[in-house]
């Protein structure tokens, strides 16, 4: 069983790089930069996934996250992102 974390805030950053892509969210309540490692470039456009997508419009968005294994603060897998409008990216499986 997997830990998760629930951040919400706003996508700051994109990085859209191999092999992964990077997100940071500027979280909101307590007030942090998480910086949260995505699936590789080929997979997220094989999903239909684009990096202005992965961005949205400075909304707020619900991030579900694995936090980094060996507990650096706000560094974590992004599983999954959900936007206002009720649009959902899912990287990983949810842990259960």
């Amino acid at each position: 069983l997997k830990k998760t974390v629930t951040v919400s805030g706003v996508v700051s950053k994109v990085h859209w790089v191999n092999p992964h892509i990077y997100i940071e969210v500027a979280a909101k309540e307590p007030a942090a930069t998480w910086r949260l490692e995505g699936v590789p470039v080929g997979m997220a456009r094989k999903a239909g996934l684009s990096m202005s997508m992965l961005k949205g419009h400075g909304e707020t968005v619900t991030i579900v996250a694995h936090p980094a294994r060996d507990g650096t603060p706000n560094l974590g897998y992004l599983i999954k992102i959900t936007y206002p409008d009720g649009k959902v990216f899912q990287f990983a499986a949810d842990a259960s």
